[in-house]
């Protein structure tokens, strides 16, 4: 059950189940919003976990959309500022992001797997 899955576990692995599904690029916002708004999460785990998550993506498409604009500013034409606009994105997806990436996958097996061992631990008992 999925939404057993998502509330079991203490306010940290609440807080880093959220974060993970915030910023899995694979997981639409409207699924985990819904997925989230059925569960008895508390907010504190909630917010938390949504910041930490979609902070990445902010600074992504923010730092994108600054260099869009300084690119057409300066007079340059569309194919110059998609030009400039996929230089900036693949040099913030070889760094930071990239990172952020593989952390959250780890994160993402991590909380899976401790779900599953109290899962199971509830289902013994």
């Amino acid at each position: 059950n999925i939404r057993s899955m998502v509330e079991a576990g203490g306010v940290w692995q609440c807080f880093m189940k959220v974060m993970v599904l915030r910023f899995s690029p694979v997981v639409p916002y409207s699924v985990s919003n819904y997925l989230l708004g059925l569960t008895d999460l508390q907010l504190g785990p909630f917010l938390a976990g949504s910041v930490a998550g979609m902070a990445p993506w902010m600074i992504f498409y923010g730092t994108i959309g600054s260099t869009g604009r300084a690119v057409l500013q300066s007079g340059g034409d569309l194919t110059s500022v998609l030009s400039e606009l996929s230089e900036q994105a693949s040099e913030l997806l070889e760094g930071p992001v990239s990172v952020l990436l593989v952390a959250s996958f780890v994160a993402m097996a991590a909380v899976a797997v401790k779900s599953r061992g109290t899962q199971q631990g509830e289902l013994e008992q």
